[in-house]
């Protein structure tokens, strides 16, 4: 009696684990390597910016050319409808990559001028010359087109719970309870030792055109919120994607923003923690264990142009970032 009492007490404890807010069924979504992404959206072939559907197709079609340096991966779905959060990882496959780099866009539905940057940019880094870049230097990109395909299948900023996934994450105050898209990018930088994570966002508003957002500019401290040694990784990643930029459109400035924005949840806040001051380390709700260098990047305005010319210039300005931080990070 007491062997089958003991039993039941230790079931009971796996079961409360698995039930409790910290416990195992808080586990992350499970990131799934992938030979080719499921399409059922069809194929558009739009234009000017690529639907769903032709993501998904673009992703395949780069794989299946290049086997040998890209990987494709599902790091979950999305909170209603279950689509793929896709992602391609391209560069030096192998084990011990000397530096690993993290790239998103479409955690706004409705911004789709990173979206597209991003595929010309996946395109660009399979060339050869940026290939055996990559190789050479041990170098390795994850790069996530969409991050909200609810949102972008849509052409809304929020997903289809109304959540806006880029107040979601676990640092202040945030949104809401944290959504399947915001599990699923948590999930992958635990599990990741990124060098850098760089999200890619466009604006409504003409100040936030050509911006870097430090991460914990809510509370207006810029910088000041890091340890010391910390504050020189960040301004030193901001100042190499400023110098990216103006390479192409040197008439538009970049610049680094210390005070404007004031919401909390923001991804690239939540990236830092463990490198907070103290005062600070409190604001975190998840702890990540990968801390690194993070930012977000307003590449455009207005949110999606629609004239092709300026379409390719903002395209290849985030390719010129990219390749500074990858080369001189």
């Amino acid at each position: 009696m007491i062997l089958k009492n003991k039993y039941i007490v230790i079931l009971g404890l796996i079961l409360n684990a698995l039930l409790l807010p910290g416990g195992c069924s808080n586990l992350q979504p499970e990131i799934v390597k992938v030979e080719q992404f499921k399409n059922t959206l069809g194929v558009t072939n739009n234009p000017l910016y690529p639907q769903l559907g032709d993501i998904y197709n673009f992703l395949n079609q780069q794989h299946q050319a290049n086997p040998a340096t890209t990987e494709l991966y599902s790091i979950g779905k999305s909170q209603k409808n279950n689509l793929t959060i896709p992602m391609i990882r391209i560069g030096f496959l192998q084990e011990h990559p000397a530096r690993k780099f993290l790239v998103v866009a479409g955690t706004h539905g409705d911004e789709a001028a990173p979206v597209a940057a991003v595929d010309n940019l996946i395109r660009q880094l399979l060339q050869q010359q940026n290939r055996t870049t990559l190789i050479k230097k041990k170098i390795v990109l994850d790069i996530i087109p969409v991050h909200n395909p609810e949102g972008y299948l849509e052409n809304q900023r929020e997903n289809d719970n109304g959540i806006d996934i880029n107040r979601n994450f676990p640092f202040g105050k945030v949104e809401a309870k944290q959504e399947a898209e915001t599990k699923a990018l948590v999930s992958l930088i635990n599990t990741r030792q990124y060098t850098a994570s760089l999200f890619f966002h466009s604006a409504n508003e003409k100040k936030y055109e050509n911006l870097v957002r430090i991460p914990v500019e809510f509370n207006k401290s810029g910088t000041e919120a890091f340890r010391p040694e910390y504050e020189k990784e960040i301004l030193k990643l901001s100042n190499i994607i400023i110098a990216g930029g103006n390479k192409t459109a040197p008439e538009i400035p970049w610049y680094s923003a210390s005070d404007m924005v004031d919401v909390n949840g923001i991804a690239s806040d939540w990236c830092v923690s463990g490198l907070l001051k103290k005062e600070y380390a409190s604001l975190v709700k998840q702890t990540c264990n990968n801390p690194h260098p993070s930012v977000t990047i307003e590449l455009c305005y207005p949110k999606q142009p629609v004239q092709k010319q300026r379409i390719e210039s903002e395209q290849q300005e985030l390719l010129n970032i990219l390749l500074n931080v990858i080369h001189e990070f």
